[in-house]
């Protein structure tokens, strides 16, 4: 069964990769503004830059990725194949390994892929703005922490009922799974709740644009004690953003009801720090 799904994986995977491929179009010396989404440009044409090397003679123009709304359903029956084969489930401690031990190798991957994927651009978003989606999530991760936690036990008490590369195979798929865990724990959900925390004045309708610029601070203000920066003890983070016309008179609405127009232009007639 488990080199079935191997398989399956496999041509999931390089199908995905051939229909890739066979979708882009391929043009000569056109510049990469006047080309389709999805397009390969032969010596692109450029009209006020000069490029040279690789840059000279191929471009690509990617286009917008659409993302799906988030549908936990698949996720969490994953998680229950891995938990309907775990070693504390045989009933026979000579024959607690088989090929599909843990949900098996091609499996935890695609799991380890979601998650990532979970974490990432508009998909923390959706999760972010929807409570019950993280409920859901909540659970799965629960689940699959008990997974990790009973059969680490496991695995050391029936240690020596399984073969040098049998142990090998299960202590990776506990390993992995433990990834697994970690990146749903402590890189999605605390950091959901680390967002929330600075967000937690605003009071009219968040707009998943505007998760996405708190998610990028959080990011900075995770690593913040760990980056090389002059004068730790005041070190702090910029933000810079480019407003419209239309979206920069709102904010100069906003600033004058707020009664801010004084304190910004203070800010704004400091000396330059160099």
């Amino acid at each position: 069964m488990g080199i079935l799904l191997k398989i399956i994986w496999f041509c999931q995977q390089a199908w995905k990769s051939i229909h890739y491929c066979l979708s882009l179009h391929l043009y000569f010396g056109k510049s990469i503004a006047a080309v389709p989404d999805h397009s390969i440009v032969l010596f692109p044409y450029q009209m006020t830059t000069l490029s040279c090397g690789l840059a000279g003679v191929i471009g690509f123009k990617n286009g917008k990725k659409e993302e799906n709304p988030v549908d936990l359903n698949e996720f969490a029956a994953m998680v229950r194949t891995i938990e309907d084969n775990t070693l504390k489930g045989k009933t026979s401690q000579q024959q607690c390994f088989d090929e599909n031990c843990l949900g098996g190798d091609a499996l935890i991957d695609q799991i380890k892929q979601i998650s990532r994927s979970l974490k990432t651009g508009r998909w923390f978003s959706q999760i972010f703005l929807d409570q019950k989606l993280q409920n859901r999530l909540s659970d799965i991760s629960s689940v699959l922490r008990q997974v990790v936690q009973s059969e680490t036990a496991s695995f050391i008490k029936n240690i020596g009922y399984l073969n040098s590369e049998e142990s090998k195979i299960v202590s990776r798929r506990i390993e992995n799974l433990k990834d697994i865990d970690w990146c749903l724990r402590m890189e999605l959900m605390d950091n959901i709740r680390k967002v929330a925390g600075l967000m937690k004045n605003f009071t009219e309708k968040v707009q998943p644009e505007t998760v996405m610029i708190y998610r990028q601070i959080n990011a900075v203000l995770n690593s913040i004690d760990r980056l090389e920066v002059r004068g730790r003890d005041s070190a702090g983070i910029s933000l810079m953003f480019v407003l419209s016309g239309d979206e920069y008179s709102h904010f100069n609405q906003l600033a004058d009801q707020n009664k801010l127009v004084d304190m910004i232009a203070t800010r704004m007639n400091q000396e330059t720090l160099i």
